[in-house]
């Protein structure tokens, strides 16, 4: 399997979850990068969690493991206080690592 990365930049809002889950629903899910990383995400709301939910249930789907690396300290944060960190093999706290399998 060959290792690809997708740079997410930008707020990511849901605006451009909107962009995001048309560009990557648009493939055939053995077509998608096998690291997400998102370093350069400026901005997030909840539209951004729901967008990693799916995309990590439809990955699960298709026997795929994505990763997330560098998610930013706020979306961490939104994740907890949302409640579905855990759905998202999400640490507990902001202060545990940055690179998270889904």
């Amino acid at each position: 399997m060959t290792t690809t990365t997708l740079s997410v930049q930008g707020p990511l809002t849901t605006t451009e979850v909107i962009h995001w889950r048309k560009k990557l629903l648009s493939q055939p899910a053995h077509d998608w990068p096998t690291t997400i990383s998102l370093e350069e995400v400026s901005r997030c709301d909840s539209s951004a969690l729901a967008l990693l939910l799916e995309l990590k249930t439809i990955a699960a789907d298709h026997q795929r493991t994505l990763i997330f690396t560098h998610a930013p300290k706020s979306m961490l944060t939104l994740a907890r206080l949302t409640g579905v960190n855990e759905l998202l093999d999400w640490p507990a706290s902001s202060n545990s690592a940055d690179t998270l399998a889904i």
